[in-house]
């Protein structure tokens, strides 16, 4: 039972680690167009 929760965690991390990574290129690649289009 005490598994669980860290286990839990650590996929919570996993996640945000993930969505944040997918973000910074999201930023990257609308910076380039905007650099374009300048």
């Amino acid at each position: 039972m005490r598994l669980k929760p860290a286990l839990d965690s650590s996929t919570k991390q996993e996640e945000i680690y993930h969505v944040t990574f997918i973000f910074n290129n999201c930023n990257r690649s609308m910076l380039q167009v905007i650099q374009i289009e300048l």
